[in-house]
């Protein structure tokens, strides 16, 4: 399964060289774990998941390559194997379990790369021409290099894999990239959980941020690993019960077809579902924000449960839980639901939420129930976006903040009556409660408990849904400006 998953990873590789000549590795790469490698002019490189894992695509085509070294190549995908020789013998086994078809030992190549044996193999997978090159770094790291082939003459008169493995190294990873266009500024880098707000996780990808908000139901897995990518959720009174969220980030090789081919397929059949249909077997759900996704169940010696998410335009996520049928918690179906609808793009960036200076006298605020009396010139006053939640402004070290919303903010997504889900839309929240109008204005926020349930309703122009048990709330107050 592990092979089958990697080379889904690499289908839409379609290495279209038809070259009469070596192509000239005039470019470099270092990924931001140092790993770095020369290629040709003409291929766009990006991590997959982190630096040791990366995707080499032909610019203007679907062609390309998959590298994975290290960690990335071995423990994540064959195991703990220690040669290459090793890996290469149980990537062929894991082939042969999948596809029924064996290696053809007439295409093997045993080389040399870096005084160490190598091995290329070509063989096919979905119909095409695949290339398979096992190798060792100078520093001895494993190393796979996957390319699917359309055109397998020239990829052997032009020899580019094995020229471009024999330029893989370690060097010193680049400093990490600044944001300055942010007002947050801050370093754009993974996150541990300790550092993101209670009860949301911020996930990092290549392409930015995503987040989502869970429910006390369920934890982070390790709170002190950086989130990239994937983050497990483990349910506290149940340690069988996992919930596992990705974002897949924007990359042209993941299609939506390919997505459900791979990913999602490779969760059916570890399910033990032999009839996973990419067309047939789900159903399209609305989400809490009014946002839809495709959702699949998957029963055979496992169940499985996956919520697949379009994020942006060119960006997608995967929900899922994957468990033995008697282990299921009873909330589950509703957590992942509501995780699915929390998860999207992000705006996050290091800084924004901050400790507040205890050095410093709080401006004073008069609250008289739905009304606060104060004056704006004591307070820093964000201006707001329509679509900023409760959670991206308040959180346990800065319980108030005075905002400012635009105009024509009625059509957010809000869960709650005057105590609103922190997930929900602040200036839509404002209109709900009566604290503006659709012309938008000053209001004041404040960070409200977790509540048992929500209720929605109707008002101002804006209908608010229900919702069941939220790890954290807020309340909008209408601003009295002093005279």
């Amino acid at each position: 399964m592990k092979l089958k998953m990697l080379l889904f990873l690499a289908l839409g590789v379609l290495l279209t060289f038809g070259l009469n000549a070596q192509a000239d590795l005039s470019e470099t790469f270092t990924s931001s774990t140092g790993l770095t490698f020369d290629h040709p002019e003409g291929y766009t490189v990006s991590e997959q998941g982190g630096g040791d894992s990366l995707a080499i695509q032909q610019d203007d085509s679907e062609s390309g390559f998959l590298l994975a070294v290290g960690a990335a190549a071995t423990e994540n995908v064959v195991g703990d194997v220690e040669t290459t020789e090793g890996v290469f013998v149980a990537l062929g086994e894991s082939f042969e379990e999948q596809t029924g078809e064996p290696f053809n030992e007439d295409d093997q190549t045993v080389l040399e790369i870096n005084d160490e044996d190598a091995y290329f193999q070509f063989f096919e997978v979905e119909g095409n021409d695949t290339a398979l090159l096992v190798f060792a770094t100078p520093d001895g790291e494993l190393a796979i290099f996957i390319g699917l082939l359309l055109d397998r003459e020239a990829i052997e008169e032009d020899n580019l894999m094995i020229r471009m493995a024999e330029t893989v190294r370690r060097e010193e990873a680049p400093e990490p990239d600044e944001d300055p266009d942010q007002d947050g500024g801050g370093e754009v880098r993974p996150l541990t959980v300790n550092e993101m707000p209670e009860g949301f996780i911020i996930i990092y990808t290549e392409s930015g941020y995503s987040e989502f908000a869970y429910p006390d139901t369920v934890a982070p897995f390790d709170a002190d690993v950086e989130i990239q990518t994937t983050v497990v959720l483990q349910y506290v009174d149940n340690l069988f019960a996992l919930i596992t969220v990705t974002d897949l980030g924007a990359n042209s090789f993941f299609d939506l077809e390919l997505i459900k081919e791979s990913f999602v397929g490779v969760i059916a059949e570890s399910a033990g579902d032999n009839d996973f249909d990419t067309e047939d077997s789900f159903e399209e759900v609305e989400l809490a924000d009014g946002r839809t996704a495709e959702y699949y169940e998957f029963e055979g010696d496992l169940a499985a449960f996956v919520y697949l998410i379009q994020l942006d335009d060119d960006r997608f996520g995967i929900v899922q839980s994957l468990g033995s049928v008697a282990n299921l918690p009873d909330t589950l179906e509703d957590d992942l639901y509501q995780i699915a609808s929390s998860f999207m793009v992000s705006d996050f960036t290091p800084g924004d939420v901050e400790a507040p200076d205890e050095d410093e006298d709080s401006a004073e605020v008069e609250f008289d129930g739905e009304t606060v009396t104060l004056n704006p010139d004591d307070f820093d006053v964000q201006d707001l976006e329509c679509g900023v939640v409760g959670f991206n402004v308040v959180d346990e070290n800065n319980e108030e903040a005075l905002v400012t919303c635009p105009a024509g903010c009625g059509d957010g997504a809000v869960w709650g009556t005057d105590i609103y889900t922190s997930d929900s839309s602040i200036c839509t929240a404002a209109i709900h409660a009566g604290a503006i109008t659709t012309e938008g204005g000053l209001v004041l926020i404040r960070l409200e408990d977790g509540q048992e349930s929500y209720e929605g309703s109707e008002r101002n122009g804006v209908s608010t849904r229900n919702w069941g048990s939220w790890n954290a709330s807020f309340s909008i107050f209408r601003v009295i400006e002093e005279e």
